[in-house]
């Protein structure tokens, strides 16, 4: 069977603008995917919170973290969170763990730019998936440290990040102190990576567009350990403080302004304090 030449010419023009039909699709659908901003209101939080752990074995624990934060000064929903995670500890100094935690915002109407509706709640909600590694270490029988690399991998895309990696270093007092207080201070920076791209004005006076991956964010905590009832010696209260604040330190900045005067990428804040609950049962 022949086929006549100019019918051939068409069949194979309608291809080739299928074709491109559908590059064009593909492209659209990739660059306009949702990214959301899990930046909290600036100012300060009340954030509320439990932990329950459960030790498998003396190597192995898992449980379920949730914490719930509103705004300190009119009450306003802010986020709730929720974490499942385990931990495997090699011995007293090292240990490796996992986790996936979601986190409910609230909704902006500017969310519907991508055709993305609104959860069950009335809420926008980001995930994560993390792994991380523990070092622990002590200095006499008092001064006791925690060190811990987390890496969190978001989804949907968060404006500033797609990756996130972070470095805390805790330090704990522990003496015999009423009610087994125990004080501690955790620091912790902060690296981004992969989130939308910005443009960057270059040598030429024009705009080079790419992700601002760079150490953009600084944590302190100051917390109280205590044991609320003697007897429940698994049962813990946590009272914190915590301070953040984000920064332009190493790589391509955010808080930038774009060729109409307006920032983008705002740096994001805040101060919160609160209160933790810890219970811990054992299997073994």
């Amino acid at each position: 069977l022949q086929v006549h030449p100019f019918l051939l010419q068409i069949s194979l023009s309608m291809n080739s603008l299928l074709l491109k039909w559908c590059v064009t699709i593909v492209l659209t659908i990739v660059t306009f995917m949702p990214a959301f901003s899990q930046d909290l209101l600036n100012g300060s939080k009340v954030w509320t919170g439990f932990t329950f752990t459960y030790k498998v074995s003396d190597k192995v624990d898992v449980g379920y973290e949730h914490v719930h934060s509103i705004e300190a000064r009119d009450f306003d929903f802010s986020f709730s969170q929720g974490k499942l995670f385990g931990q495997y500890q090699f011995n007293k100094k090292f240990s490796i763990g996992g986790a996936y935690s979601y986190m409910l915002l609230p909704w902006s109407g500017g969310d519907n730019q991508f055709s993305y509706h609104p959860n069950v709640f009335g809420s926008r909600t980001v995930n994560n998936v993390a792994i991380n590694g523990t070092h622990r270490f002590r200095l006499g029988d008092k001064f006791h440290f925690k060190q811990r690399i987390i890496s969190q991998y978001f989804f949907p895309l968060v404006d500033k990040f797609r990756l996130r990696l972070n470095y805390r270093m805790k330090a704990y007092y522990r003496a015999d102190l009423p009610l087994d207080i125990v004080p501690n201070v955790e620091l912790g920076v902060y690296y981004y990576h992969g989130g939308i791209q910005v443009g960057y004005q270059n040598q030429t006076g024009g705009y080079s567009y790419y992700s601002p991956n760079g150490i953009h964010r600084f944590r302190m905590k100051t917390a109280i350990m205590l044991t609320p009832i003697e007897k429940w010696k698994r049962l813990k209260l946590i009272v914190f403080y915590q301070y953040q604040r984000e920064l332009n330190l190493i790589g391509r900045d955010i808080n930038i302004r774009n060729n109409l005067g307006e920032i983008i990428l705002p740096f994001n804040n805040y101060t919160a304090f609160g209160a933790h609950v810890l219970y811990t049962l054992k299997h073994y």
